[in-house]
């Protein structure tokens, strides 16, 4: 193998590599990816129940009829600054995307809690979250 061919081979390989770097880089805008990490606004659900459990990293457990549900708000420090403070026993519905966590169970993130005749809004529709405005 000459030098000649030597060089056009790793040209070769060179070129595919930042194609292969750019179409990756390219793929989630292309194919509509959702751009907020875990929110798909085509797994959105609407529960209405009652808060039996606080757990930590701003999670609460729902009971819906027979099922519960772990819902995630978002930072504590937005709950708490929109005033968004559920207790157990207290009576809410919320809005959100339907996700698996890391331990396997499926989780809301959510995007819009009603809670005490009060609308509190986490997320937009795209599913964005609102603290990060």
């Amino acid at each position: 193998m000459g030098a000649k061919d030597r060089y056009t081979g790793r040209l070769t390989v060179c070129v595919l590599g930042i194609l292969g770097v750019i179409l990756f880089l390219l793929t989630p805008l292309v194919a509509g990816a959702q751009p907020f990490k875990g929110y798909d606004v085509n797994t959105e659900i609407t529960l209405e129940g009652q808060v039996v459990d606080i757990l930590p990293g701003n999670k609460l457990v729902l009971k819906v009829e027979d099922k519960t549900y772990r819902l995630i708000l978002g930072p504590r420090w937005f709950s708490k600054k929109l005033g968004l403070r559920p207790r157990p026993g207290d009576r809410l519905q919320i809005t959100g995307s339907k996700v698996f966590g890391k331990d396997g169970r499926i989780y809301i993130l959510g995007r819009v809690v009603r809670w005490h005749q009060k609308k509190f809004y986490l997320r937009d529709e795209t599913g964005r979250p609102l603290w990060g405005r």
